[in-house]
Formats: C-alpha cells, sequence, structure tokens
C-alpha cells in the first residue's frame, strides 16, 4: 500500500503540535472526519501507532452511541480489518467500505462514528505486579454525502442560515439552534457576550444540529439581567476538521 509522505511527517510531528483529544491516544489517523461521497465505493483511512510499544486496535462503525459493543452495532458501512495489531510507529490502512444493500437517505448527510479502540500489551513481567491497563477508544467522524448533495455550500454560509433564540430561566440561558438545510452543522462551541462577560456552553458530547432538525444548548450566567438581544458567537468545524468562527446575535426571551 502506498503511504502519503505528509502523512508519515505529520505523525513525526504529533506529539509536539497537537494537543486536543487525540494527543491522548496513541494511534492518530490520517484525517479528523471522513466525508464519503455517494458515487464512492471506498475509502482508506490510514492509521499510525505513535505509542512506543505494539499495540492491538478494534475498529468498528456506529451511530456514535457510546454504549454500543461492535458485535451490536448496525451501520451501513463496513471498516475492515476489524482487529489488527500494530508495531511501535507502524503505519497501517483501513478500508471503509459503503454496503448499497443498506440504502441511506439521497436529500440529507447522514452521520456515523468511526472507533478506534486500542489496547496496549500486558507483559509476563507485569503480571506480576499490580497493573493497571488502559484502554482508549477514539472515535471520528464519518459524513455520508448523497450524490445531490456533492457541491456542499461553504461552512460559514450554512451555520449563518441556523435559526437560534436563547430562553433565559434563573441563571441559566438554553440556547437552541434549527438547521433548515441538509447538512450536519458541527458547533464546538457558543460563546455569548452578557453584560461585559462571556460565557460559554456546558460541554456535551455531540454539538452537531441534525439536518433538517435541531439541537440545545445550555449556557451558566451569573446574572439575571439579560437584554432582549445578545451577541454570540458560534465555533464551527469544517470538513476538513479545522474550526473556524462567526458572529451574530440572537433574542433572548
Amino acid at each position: 500500500m502506498k503511504i502519503d509522505l505528509s502523512f508519515k511527517i505529520a505523525v513525526l510531528l504529533v506529539p509536539i503540535i497537537l494537543f486536543d483529544t487525540l494527543a491522548y491516544a496513541g494511534i492518530i489517523p490520517e484525517k479528523k472526519r471522513i466525508i464519503f461521497k455517494g458515487d464512492e465505493q471506498q475509502q482508506v483511512l490510514l492509521i499510525a501507532n505513535t505509542n512506543d510499544y505494539p499495540i492491538l486496535m478494534q475498529t468498528w462503525i456506529d451511530n456514535g452511541n457510546t454504549q454500543n459493543v461492535p458485535s451490536a452495532t448496525v451501520s451501513p458501512f463496513i471498516i475492515t480489518p476489524p482487529m489488527s495489531s500494530l508495531a511501535a510507529g507502524e503505519i497501517k490502512g483501513l478500508r471503509i467500505i459503503y454496503n448499497k444493500q443498506k440504502t441511506l437517505p439521497n436529500d440529507k448527510e447522514s452521520a456515523f462514528w468511526i472507533n478506534l479502540y486500542e489496547v496496549p500489551p500486558t507483559s509476563k513481567e507485569n503480571k506480576l505486579v499490580d497493573n493497571v491497563t488502559v484502554a482508549m477508544n477514539t472515535q471520528i467522524k464519518l459524513f455520508y454525502r448523497p450524490t445531490p448533495l456533492a457541491n456542499k455550500p461553504e461552512e460559514k454560509t450554512l451555520v449563518t442560515q441556523l435559526s437560534c433564540y436563547g430562553k433565559a430561566h434563573n441563571l441559566e440561558i438554553t440556547v437552541s439552534c434549527k438547521n433548515p438545510t441538509p447538512y450536519y452543522i458541527s458547533l464546538s462551541n457558543i460563546e455569548l457576550n452578557l453584560n461585559n462577560h462571556t460565557y460559554h456552553n456546558e460541554t456535551q458530547l455531540d454539538m452537531m444540529v441534525p439536518p433538517f432538525s435541531d439541537n440545545s444548548y445550555r449556557i451558566n450566567v451569573d446574572s439575571t439581567n439579560v437584554p432582549q438581544q445578545v451577541n454570540v458567537e458560534y465555533s464551527f468545524v469544517d470538513d476538513k476538521g479545522d474550526v473556524h468562527g462567526v458572529k451574530s446575535t440572537i433574542r433572548i426571551d
């Protein structure tokens, strides 16, 4: 299999420049997210083991439920091999295949999660003493984009189409956003500027606003004196996994 040289160089730089959640995992994917187009049969995702020891890696694709186990997942996508061993510093390719017998909507995007579950080895010496083996699961989002939606507008344009408003209750503001587009809009943070103070939404596992649907976000504030119009900044993630920001105003009820 041909390995992209730029990916090999990036892997060498990971311990220095990568400070997000992936930095705590020993396996590093080539991409932050996968965009699977409707006319594609399969894709290859490169995985690097940046640990200084070999690992066993189990892979599967599901709907993002953290309680899922590989044997109970249902997905139109198959990832192979389902089990791999990677030596220290080794790079391997995973093949993602779309089973078109399980049809997906043609008028909107669908989202799934690729799971990369790594388990470090347990040596015979470690068995003689108390030892905790930490297994980590890295998740990558996979978006299926049907052929009629191939020409996706800029992410910023989609974010500005969100219809958002806030509802204040005591010291909490709930921001609800409705997405009128057929694309997933991946928010990563909502920042309110209220009375010269900045407030951020509570951390939640999934901040995406699904196509033709909505999502809500809770923001704790320290004042009940809330104006009817509030400045807001949305941080969002594009197809490459990069984060951008766009400013707007929302109505608070």
